[in-house]
């Protein structure tokens, strides 16, 4: 007759293993999550990237934003500086020259959520060049301001600068405002708390700037939190003929 040698865990055994595996557990759960990046921390990137991608897209595109020029003297020497996203116009069908501008603008804006007219032509074209699901556009009685919401659920609040067109070169070399073209406020979460870029943890909404010779920045007093999420906070796309020496130095 055979006999069956197999045995079964006692219930103590089965305690102690349960024990000793939720010490393990306990150990490796806090290193674990320290070591997995947050949600926002990948959002905020995300968003940044997209930020710098339409920037990047909008001021190298020559029909959809042509670069202006001015001329300066400066130490009795005639200068031809770039403007870059001081050129405003909207195009125009009865200039040769501006034909190809009006086309490629109206292409883009007319299709989108964010075809206001009081709205200004670069805050439309950032608006436009995203996958926006809605916008209202001017926004909280500012003419210069927008707001829309892409199909990832990030709410995006542009707003241009009213002073924008003093922010000229001058003598080719310096810039003559400090203040960026745009202010750009993302909320990566959308609706979803805590709504709010400051005073918790890991905050949802971050500011980013946009200067006029395309350099893009996180805003170091409203986001710090920003900046430490981003290896290269200064990482940014721009035209390669709009030179720093123009502009002066980042």
């Amino acid at each position: 007759m055979l006999q069956n040698n197999s045995k079964a865990f006692s219930l103590a055994e089965a305690v102690i293993t349960l024990i000793f595996l939720s010490i393990i557990a306990a150990q490796l759960i806090p290193a674990v999550n320290a070591t997995r990046p947050s949600t926002e921390k990948l959002l905020f990137k995300k968003a940044y990237s997209t930020i710098e991608n339409t920037v990047s897209n909008i001021i190298n595109d020559d029909n959809l934003y042509p670069v202006s020029y001015m001329s300066k003297t400066c130490n009795n020497l005639k200068e031809t500086c770039q403007k870059g996203f001081l050129e405003t116009t909207l195009g125009n069908t009865n200039d040769p020259n501006q034909k190809g501008t009006y086309y490629a603008y109206h292409a883009l804006i007319d299709q989108s959520k964010c075809n206001s007219d009081k709205t200004p032509k670069l805050v439309r074209l950032f608006c436009a060049s995203l996958n926006t699901t809605q916008a209202t556009c001017p926004y909280e009685n500012n003419d210069n301001s927008c707001f829309f919401t892409t199909t990832d659920g990030m709410q995006w609040t542009v707003t241009q600068d009213s002073n924008s067109t003093h922010y000229t070169p001058s003598c080719c070399h310096n810039m003559s405002g400090v203040r960026p073209m745009l202010t750009i406020m993302v909320d990566v979460n959308g609706n979803a708390e805590p709504n709010t870029s400051t005073g918790v943890n890991i905050p949802d909404q971050y500011h980013v700037n946009v200067y006029y010779n395309g350099k893009i920045e996180v805003d170091k007093i409203r986001s710090p939190k920003g900046i430490t999420f981003l290896k290269n906070p200064t990482n940014n796309k721009r035209r390669s003929d709009l030179e720093d020496d123009r502009y002066g130095k980042d």
